[in-house]
This record gives structure tokens, sequence and C-alpha cells, in this order.
């Protein structure tokens, strides 16, 4: 290969490198506000749970209910709402990942992390590990 196409191929690698991590981080922070309602789609849990009754042996979660997650104020990746049933709310944090697709959230009693599948749907997983276990993914739409 000459020398002169060997550095074509070098600068126009390096060109697109750049242009590519120009994109990734010139990607703007996800507006979450609104309500996201959905069902689990998978999981089990076991013991005292704070919205449904308490389950003494492990069973596979209840596809049936649905759960809503409002997400009332967002500053920048900040986010504060509610985490909720028919039959509770709780307080709820969370914070858009650096990624602008991954989300980290909590309340009182459970962590949750969520991935955006697009800009109005995403997989919530809940986890908790002290008076009840619980492994859940919900998928979860904005209305």
């Amino acid at each position: 290969m000459p020398k002169s196409t060997f550095n074509k191929i070098i600068a126009i690698s390096a060109l697109a490198l750049v242009s590519y991590s120009g994109v990734a981080t010139a990607q703007e922070v996800p507006n979450l506000i609104g309500t996201w309602t959905g069902n689990i789609v998978g999981g089990a849990l076991s013991g005292a749970l704070n919205h449904s009754p308490e389950q003494k042996e492990p069973v596979f979660a209840d596809r049936a209910k649905e759960w809503t997650l409002t997400i009332e104020k967002q500053d920048g990746t900040g986010l504060i709402g509610t985490w909720s049933t028919t039959t509770k709310s709780e307080p709820l944090v969370g914070v858009i990942r650096q990624d602008n697709v991954n989300v980290v959230l909590a309340d009182s009693d459970n962590t949750f992390d969520a991935r955006l599948l697009s800009g109005s749907e995403m997989e919530l997983c809940a986890q908790e590990a002290e008076e009840a276990i619980i492994a859940v993914c919900l998928l979860m739409k904005r209305k």
C-alpha cells in the first residue's frame, strides 16, 4: 500500500473517531417527567412486602398488578417522584447515568435499575434484600 494511501486511511479513521466521540458526549439528557405505568414481566419475591400480602415462601411475581412511576421534577440528571400501586405510594429519588440510557432509582425500601428503551418505554428492575427479598423487572410505558 502506498504511503499516501495509508496516511489518508489513518487521517479518515482519526476524524471518524473524533466525530463519533463528539456525538456521544453531546447527547442531551432525556426528559423523564411524566407518568409511566407498567406490569411485571418476570421475577420472584418473598417476605414482608409493602404493596402485596406477605409471602412466607418465594413466589413468582404477580404480572397483573399495574405499577406507576411518576417523575414530578427533574433537574439535569436528578429525578424526584413517586413509586406506587393502587394500595400505596412512596417517595422516590433517582439519577440518569452519564450514558443517558441507564437510570438508578430508590424509594424507602427498594433500589431500581432502569434502561430507557425509547422515549416512551423503559425496562425497570427492582431489588430488595431486607425484610422482603425481591428481584423483578417491569416494562414501563409513558402515558
